[in-house]
């Protein structure tokens, strides 16, 4: 049994496996399989079961041939709609916070110190060198869809939202550090939150 892409899951009666794989059983034996539908790979991608190569239903029943057969399963992408705000301004919003924390705080439970607009994502807006940290929103413009990965380099932690989906996750305490995710999406204008804090160092 294999899939389109490889790498994704199946069920064959309820047992779970990743594909390509091999299935040996009794000839005559009737066997249910079912492709995990919809599934998120680690690196954040969302796919949706399209056909068997047989023509079969999503339920494929297959009683156990003589000779060897194989089924392959494909998949497609899971697109995320964009927002396209009637009206919308260049740049990022801009929430400054100062406070201790050893991981990315709620900030909804918070009131900013101070906030604006920025042309980009820019840390020049603190006002101390330590025990700061930002939360920058805006929409981000896709120019055609398609999967797309995004990068935080930071120290201390970070992490990059596509409206509300987690993409890239590099919170806690750590030097500079690169963390990365993908997610499929339409064209048009996302709307993109970017949160960082620095403690000390």
């Amino acid at each position: 049994i294999n899939s389109t892409p490889q790498g994704l899951q199946i069920k064959v009666d309820g047992q779970t496996y990743t594909t390509p794989v091999n299935i040996v059983s009794v000839e005559g034996i009737w066997r249910e399989i079912i492709p995990v539908s919809p599934q998120t790979t680690n690196n954040g991608v969302t796919y949706d079961f399209v056909s068997w190569s047989n023509g079969s239903s999503k339920i494929l029943s297959v009683q156990t041939p003589v000779n060897d057969i194989s089924y392959t399963a494909t998949f497609s992408t899971t697109l995320r709609t964009p927002e396209n705000p009637q009206y919308s301004v260049s740049g990022m919003h801009y929430e400054y916070f100062e406070g201790s924390w050893n991981s990315l705080p709620d900030f909804t439970l918070l009131l900013p110190k101070k906030e604006g607009n920025a042309a980009n994502i820019d840390l020049t807006y603190k006002e101390v060198n330590d025990n700061f940290a930002f939360n920058f929103t805006g929409y981000i413009e896709i120019p055609t869809d398609g999967n797309y990965t995004f990068y935080c380099n930071s120290d201390d932690g970070s992490r990059l939202y596509i409206g509300n989906s987690l993409v890239v996750d590099n919170d806690g305490l750590h030097s500079k550090y690169e963390a990365s995710g993908t997610i499929g999406l339409k064209a048009g204008k996302h709307a993109m939150r970017v949160e960082y804090f620095e403690a000390t160092g």
